[in-house]
């Protein structure tokens, strides 16, 4: 067996016993798809050592337990021998969370896009790091959806009609409420219509413009009294100010300010990875004809943690 063949397999080890740390890695990878071993351990144990972390993520994933998989995509990369290996809960280890009484049901698991799917979710924990106790999970979001989005297949498509807007992420933060819908750009996608491409940020835009002007995301959500954004992340400067030009361009400019972006361009690389920090969480968000939008602005040292099931106070729901 070769050296990457064998990082990426499966070992044998002695049956792993279950405790706190452990279940916050279950709980952790439950709220992503896939996380590398050092945001794992910045979110969960930053007070333990790297190699404790390590040891128990490995053994987590050793047969016979199995509570974690590794995508298998990830061994294609140059470099992946020498970087932070992406681990996802498996079956098994949703059984634990279910059997803890931490989850209500399982996650539907589907295939996803590795690159994509790891600039989702190292974004995410970016913005958990830096926001820690002000952070809202979308777990926590749709327990006080209305009822159709709850019981959606994809909780996060929006249906107006005949057309529907999937964004790719959502979150939220605290002191002040405000809820964030998520464009994640890996600069593949085309910005003008072209043939045989139906798939562009010309396109997007449009979308969002009008479900932002029916009040579609607030109605799909049941989020009437707090501010509703769309952060858009991609990964390179030019890109941005291109993406932006077009937002100027089709969205009407009485919600020019909904919609802001930035540059983060080592997320979700395997070759060249970007370090989980709070820094990001920091940074501005750029708007067209609008100052920038800081994340942070407004918090205080008051805030608590938000659990699921106790935000009925920021929701107004329709009758």
């Amino acid at each position: 067996m070769t050296q990457r063949h064998h990082r990426f397999s499966r070992p044998k080890k002695t049956p792993c016993p279950l405790n706190d740390r452990r279940l916050k890695h279950l709980l952790t990878l439950h709220d992503h798809n896939t996380l590398s071993t050092d945001f794992l351990h910045e979110l969960d144990c930053p007070e333990m050592s790297i190699k404790t972390t390590l040891l128990d993520l490995d053994w987590m994933h050793a047969s016979p337990n199995s509570w974690l998989d590794v995508p298998q995509s990830q061994a294609h990369y140059a470099n992946s021998l020498k970087r932070p290996m992406f681990y996802s809960i498996s079956e098994k280890g949703q059984d634990i969370l279910l059997r803890e009484g931490l989850i209500n049901k399982k996650r539907h698991r589907v295939s996803f896009h590795f690159p994509h799917q790891a600039m989702q979710d190292q974004f995410l924990a970016l913005m958990k790091l830096g926001a820690k106790d002000y952070y809202i999970p979308r777990q926590a979001i749709l327990a006080e959806a209305p009822e159709h989005t709850q019981k959606s297949r994809n909780p996060l498509a929006i249906e107006t009609g005949t057309v529907t807007l999937i964004p790719d992420l959502l979150f939220g933060l605290s002191d002040p409420y405000r809820f964030f819908l998520i464009e994640i750009d890996r600069g593949t996608e085309q910005l003008a219509y072209a043939e045989k491409r139906t798939r562009t940020w010309e396109g997007t835009v449009k979308l969002y413009d009008s479900f932002f002007a029916t009040r579609a995301f607030q109605k799909h959500f049941g989020i009437y009294k707090s501010p509703i954004y769309l952060l858009v992340i991609t990964v390179s400067d030019n890109r941005m100010h291109n993406m932006m030009e077009y937002w100027a361009r089709y969205a009407h400019t009485s919600r020019h300010g909904v919609a802001a972006f930035q540059t983060i361009p080592n997320i979700g690389s395997i070759n060249d990875p970007i370090k989980p920090t709070a820094e990001f969480f920091y940074r501005p968000f750029h708007r067209v004809n609008h100052p920038p939008l800081y994340l942070n602005e407004g918090a205080t040292t008051k805030a608590a943690p938000t659990p699921p099931g106790a935000l009925k106070r920021w929701f107004t729901r329709q009758t």
